[in-house]
Parts: structure tokens; C-alpha cells; sequence
């Protein structure tokens, strides 16, 4: 049994630059414009910018600065990514979608906000991170970073921080942008091109924006550092006879000098780096149109719509798995006896091989996604005796995306095909025309997700410190998730070759009751409280508390800290998704050191691909945490930030996957693995792998 806590404990250090500065504090005419504003990390509007958290705000004009194509690619450039995110790429499902990851604590943990109200997760994740590709970078006026746990404002996935993109308001003309460029490795270029518009008027503003990009594809070969990849997934068999396990060999007459394959070791090869992509073809369309308009003095109507279709081009190497050679079958004996083995009844081989014959695995991929969101917002001048703001507001969202893929085998024909020898060459290890033609499938998968909540609350002033006001703002909030994912009838029943996944869906209510306040101590302190209630249909409840407190002993100086409690509840996909099948990659010293061969690493027979099994949790707990963070802020002149913060997270009963290498390391410490990872008792060959969502009780 083990326990897996995640700790991340850095020093932030921050200067003022164009790119990525701390918000900058404001002065006299600066304070009078803004009046009070709403930063992210707090619902309470007021009027100082640097509060008692850390914000990084990334401007508009940092954005056109940047050069990048999309939101996604800005965000990857924040210090507070150094520790990576996904991006779009072949080889993996979420081809299509890009995830920002802060603190390296997982994209699931980082909260994305739209105009301060969350976003819904990605169907192709289904574990609750967000899918960045859907917010167009034309139609962005800033992005707010708050490096800080966040839990008891806006919920449960604000562990590592939150991420609040604010889409343009106030926009009056037409803008019109193309770009593009050219790079030095043969296939990513990029084309762009946006149009932006807005009018205003007494009452109200609209606004649209429409922005189309295209990227292109990276192959393996023409990326220096990836530019080979080696499998045991060639034309090699490894027999069983009499109960005991032989070493891998090259299938006897196969031909190793075909495109692509190397002979080494006595093994037949593929370089899949010389067919498969490393990242993918992508074309974006995405729409966003908004208005204000006041009701009256007191009350403001706003509506926006965000829409988007990603398109997405992703090639992997040729179809490659391991499949039972059976002796005793008319086809398996002669193979088997070919290759030296006993032909005995029983006495089968697994082949590990790929079906280059069939050709390369060509995945498209389309992502439609709409977020409508109403809001009012509104003010009473004399409510209980104060005067209150009060909003009120509900979003819905739907995202399909829909997945088909061309080059792929079905395991039965192709088994039946070996046994039969009937259609499959033992001599040359090869199929017939007619065989390959009946074993090529394509496949398909569609995913749905939707989201609806309402919200609410009030800001109010209720009671005084040393004459000053204390600011309230409590609130309340409903949401409904639903999440269905399908595949094609063969993939499901674990039939296809070169593919993994199973159905499954799911859905979720929730309902948070959240209050803050804001405490003026004294004239140079500000203590900032708040804490929140959620309940779970499908999980339970938990409550959040946060306390931060900001001290300005000069003008130009602030000390500030914070501490939260926070919790996550299990994604859907942890909870509710079918078992799937991969081949995951891993390095077997265990079996290395059973046959004394070393260096294990690189030995193609141990360091390789091994089938297994991914399984969801329906037990799962929720994972807690806790953080902690303490900054300077210093601004020695004008235009000048200096800023420095330490902070620590810890994150206990991490709900997540194991790797299949984390579990050999695991069982090379002399740890159990409770027995998702099992061996031949004789021979010490990995049997089955079962990879399971799972919490505090595995590593």
C-alpha cells in the first residue's frame, strides 16, 4: 500500500516587464478611472489592484506582442507553466486540445474562468481540465493569473491556481489582422487571420470578433532530437514451450530490409519516427459576439456567445500489437515450427507485429463547442440600510467532438488469418491482398459534454473597523454536468488493433453556498476572509476555507500572505469510464535482473511497449490540500514592479493514474502493487497490467 502526496514548494521571483508584470498599483487620476474593480481571487469589487494575492495580468498589447497564434501558446509562455502543459499532438486522444498546467500540480487542478465565470471542462479529457483551443485570442483583452489556491472562492479545481481570460468590452471600430510565419523544421507553419468589431452607443455596446488559424504538422523525422524510435512491435515472436517462455527473435524468412525496419540483436524492428507525427495539423474557426446594455441606471443586461470548430490532422505509425500464435492449428504449427518452436497442442507464441502492410494511422478529429452566457448585474441603493450590488447570471455549453481514424486492424481477422494459415505467408510473415483488405477498419468515437448553472450574489458593506467599512459578498450557485463517450461497436468489444478505449458516461449536480469578506485592520491592513460549502451528487460535500492578509506600510511597498484549505472531487472519466486497452511503455528491470542483463535501459526486449489495461474508480475519494504563500511587492520607481513570493502546496490522496513504470519501480523497492501488475511465476514475464484511477491506497 502506498500513499501518493503531491508537494510543490517554489520561489517565484517576478519583475516588471511588458510581458508577464505584476499588476502595477494605481495612482491618484488612475484610482478616480477605475473606481473599483473586480480582481480575480476575490468577488469583492474594490479599488486597490494589488491585493492580498498574487495576480499576474497579461495585457492586450502583451498578447500582440507575443506573436503567438492562440491563447494556448501565450499561456505556455507564463513562468507560472515552467512546468509544462499539454499541447496538440499526435499520438494521443486529446490530439485536438490544449490544457494549461500551473504549478505542475495537472491541468484538473489549474480553474479556468471566462469573464470570471468557469468554463466547462474538455469532452476528450473528461477528467475536468479545460480545452484552451476553445477561446479566440483576437477576441481577448487580458488574462488574469492568480498564482494562489483559490478553492474557497470559486471551488473545488482552483488547487494550483486560476486562470481568468476576459474577453473585450469596450471596443469601438473594426480591426482587421493577418499574419503568419515560416519555421526552420519542415511542416509547422502557421497562418492567421482575425477581424474584430464594435460599436457603441447611450445605452449599451456590442461586439464581435471572428478569428481563423492554421498550423501545420511536425513529423518525427524532421525533429532532430525524436528523429528515431525503435519498437520490438516488427516481425518478432516469443514462444512457450512446456510452460516456460523464450526469448524474442526475429520471425525466421521475415524480411527486416523492408522500409523501416531494422534488424538488431537478432530482432526485427520498426522506426515508427519515420512514418508517425509529432504534433498535429490543426485548423481553427472560432466566433464571439457580446453585448451590454443597461435596463435602466441601476441595471445592466450582458450576453455573449462563444463558438468554435477545431479541426485536427494526426498520423501515427502503422497499427502494431502482440497476438496469440496457437500450436496445434494448421497455420500456427507451420509458423511456430518454422521458427523452431514445439508444435505441440498448447505449446503457443505471442507475435509482436506491425501491420505495415495496411498502412499508417490517420486520425481526424472535430471539436464544435458554444458557451451562451445571460448575466444581470444591478445595484440597490438602500438595501437593509446599505447600499448593495447584487448579480445574477446563468451559462450553458455544449461541446462534440467527433474522432474517425483510418488504418487500423481487426485482431480477430488477423488472428484467424495466422492460425487458419489460411491468407498469411509463415515463410515471408506476411498477408495476402485479400486479408488485409478484410482486416482494415476504421473507427470512430464521439464525445458529448454539457453544462448549465446559475448564479448569484450580493456585495455589500455591513459594520466598521476603526471607522472603516467592512465589505461582504455572499452567494450561491447551481450546476448540472452530463458526459457521454462512444466508440464504434469493435473498439468497444476490444477487437481493434492499434486503438484502445470503451464507452462510458456520467453525470453530475452540484451546489456551493460561498461568503467573503474584506476586513480593513487598520489603515496599512487588510485581512481577507472567505470560505465555501459544496455538495456533490455523486461524491459528498466538503467546505473550504481561505485567509489572506495584505500589509502597505509604504506607498510603494506591499507584504502580503495567504493560507487555503481546498479539495477536488473525482473527474468523471476516474469515475464512471469502461476499462480500455494501450500499450504503454515502460522499462522492465525486474525481469532484467532475473535474466542479469544490464544495462536494461534500451534493451529493446525489456525496454518496450506492454499491453494494458486503464480501469475507472467508482470508490475514489477526494483529494485535500492545502497552501501557503508570502510575497513582496516593491516598486522602487515608475513603471517598475519588483515582485517576490514563496508559496507552498500540498495535495494529499491525489486522485490519479499510476504509470505502468511507476508500478515496476514500485515493485523494485519491494513495495506491493496489489496485484495490478502480475507476473509468470516462472519466468518473472509480465503477464496482465491493470492501470486503475486510485487514490491514497497506491502510489
Amino acid at each position: 500500500m502506498f500513499r501518493r502526496t503531491m508537494l510543490s514548494t517554489a520561489v517565484a521571483v517576478a519583475l516588471g516587464s511588458s510581458f508577464a508584470s505584476t499588476a502595477a498599483y494605481a495612482n491618484e487620476d488612475s484610482v478616480e478611472k477605475l473606481e473599483k474593480i473586480q480582481v480575480t481571487g476575490s468577488r469583492i469589487s474594490r479599488v486597490d489592484v494589488e491585493g492580498a494575492t498574487p495576480v499576474t495580468v497579461i495585457t492586450r498589447e502583451d498578447i500582440d506582442r507575443s506573436g503567438q497564434l492562440t491563447v494556448a501558446d501565450v499561456l505556455r509562455n507564463s513562468t507560472y507553466n515552467s512546468f509544462g502543459s499539454f499541447s496538440e499532438r499526435s499520438g494521443s486522444s486529446w490530439q485536438s486540445q490544449a490544457f494549461v498546467d500551473m504549478r505542475g500540480l495537472g491541468a484538473e487542478r489549474t480553474l479556468v474562468l471566462l469573464n470570471g465565470k468557469r468554463m466547462p471542462m474538455s469532452g476528450a479529457h473528461g477528467g475536468g481540465a479545460v480545452n484552451i483551443n476553445a477561446i479566440p485570442a483576437a477576441a481577448v483583452e487580458s488574462i488574469e493569473i492568480l498564482a494562489d489556491g483559490a478553492s474557497a472562492v470559486y471551488g473545488s479545481d482552483a488547487i494550483g491556481g486560476v486562470v481568468n481570460i476576459i474577453l473585450r468590452k469596450d471596443f469601438e471600430g473594426v480591426n482587421v489582422e493577418v499574419g503568419g510565419a515560416n519555421t526552420k523544421i519542415e511542416g509547422p507553419d502557421e497562418r492567421k487571420f482575425s477581424i474584430t468589431g464594435g460599436a457603441a452607443g447611450e445605452r449599451g455596446n456590442i461586439l464581435f470578433s471572428y478569428e481563423h488559424d492554421e498550423r501545420g504538422i511536425i513529423k518525427f523525422k524532421d525533429y532532430e532530437p525524436a528523429s528515431e524510435g525503435l519498437s520490438l512491435y516488427g516481425r518478432n515472436i516469443q514462444g512457450k514451450v512446456a510452460g516456460a517462455t523464450t526469448a524474442y527473435k526475429a520471425l525466421n524468412g521475415a524480411s527486416c530490409g523492408a522500409e523501416n525496419f531494422v534488424s538488431a540483436a537478432g530482432l526485427c524492428l520498426y522506426n515508427y519516427a519515420e512514418v508517425a507525427a509529432l504534433t498535429t495539423e490543426t485548423q481553427r474557426d472560432q466566433f464571439v459576439i457580446s453585448s451590454n446594455y443597461s435596463l435602466s441606471d441601476e441595471i445592466e443586461w450582458s450576453n455573449e456567445a462563444v463558438i468554435g470548430l477545431n479541426r485536427s490532422f494526426g498520423r501515427f505509425a502503422p497499427a502494431a500489437d502482440k497476438f496469440t500464435v496457437e500450436g496445434g492449428t494448421t497455420g500456427g504449427d507451420a509458423l511456430l515450427g518454422h521458427n523452431g518452436y514445439d508444435t505441440g497442442v498448447g505449446n503457443d507464441a505471442e507475435m509482436y507485429y506491425r501491420f505495415d502492410q495496411v498502412g499508417p494511422r490517420d486520425d481526424e478529429v472535430k471539436d464544435f463547442s458554444a458557451i451562451l452566457t445571460s448575466s444581470l448585474n444591478g445595484s440597490i441603493d438602500s438595501l437593509f440600510g446599505t447600499y448593495v450590488d447584487w448579480n445574477l447570471a446563468t451559462r450553458y455549453s455544449k461541446s462534440l467532438s467527433d474522432k474517425t481514424g483510418i488504418g487500423y486492424v481487426l485482431r480477430s481477422v488477423a488472428e484467424e488469418a495466422v492460425n487458419s494459415g489460411v491468407g498469411f505467408d509463415h515463410l515471408t510473415g506476411e498477408f495476402s491482398a485479400d486479408v488485409i483488405k478484410e482486416m482494415t477498419y476504421d473507427i470512430s468515437r464521439d464525445i458529448e459534454v454539457s453544462y448549465a448553472d446559475v448564479s448569484g450574489g450580493l456585495q455589500f458593506e455591513l459594520g466598521e473597523l476603526f471607522e472603516n467599512p467592512v465589505s461582504w459578498y455572499v452567494g450561491a450557485e447551481a450546476s448540472r454536468q452530463d458526459y457521454k463517450d462512444e466508440y464504434d461497436a469493435q473498439s468497444a468489444a476490444g477487437n481493434v488493433l492499434g486503438s484502445s478505449g470503451n464507452n462510458s458516461g456520467g453525470d453530475r449536480t452540484q451546489k456551493a453556498l460561498f461568503i467573503e469578506s474584506l476586513i480593513p485592520v487598520h489603515d496599512m491592513v487588510e485581512l481577507n476572509l472567505a470560505a465555501r460549502y459544496d455538495r456533490y451528487s455523486d461524491f459528498g460535500s466538503a467546505v473550504s476555507p481561505k485567509a489572506s492578509v495584505r500589509v502597505q506600510p509604504m506607498d510603494n511597498l506591499v507584504v502580503r500572505g495567504s493560507w487555503a484549505k481546498g479539495f477536488r472531487a473525482p473527474g468523471l472519466t476516474s469515475l464512471y469510464k469502461s476499462d480500455s486497452k494501450s500499450a504503454d511503455s515502460a522499462v522492465d528491470y525486474i525481469k532484467c535482473q532475473v535474466d542479469s542483463v544490464s544495462p536494461c535501459d534500451g534493451n529493446k526486449v525489456y525496454d518496450r511497449q506492454y499491453d494494458t489495461i486503464h480501469a475507472a474508480n467508482p470508490d475514489l475519494e477526494a483529494e485535500k490540500s492545502k497552501s501557503f504563500n508570502f510575497g513582496v511587492v516593491y516598486s522602487p520607481i515608475d513603471e517598475l514592479n519588483l515582485g517576490v513570493d514563496f508559496y507552498s502546496i500540498e495535495v494529499k490522496d491525489m486522485v490519479y493514474t499510476p504509470s505502468l513504470q511507476e508500478l515496476i519501480d514500485a515493485e523494485l523497492a519491494g513495495k506491493s502493487t496489489d496485484g495490478l501488475l502480475v507476473r509468470d511465476p516462472n519466468t518473472q514475464d509480465i503477464t496482465s497490467v491493470t492501470i486503475k484511477w486510485s487514490s491514497s491506497d497506491l502510489i
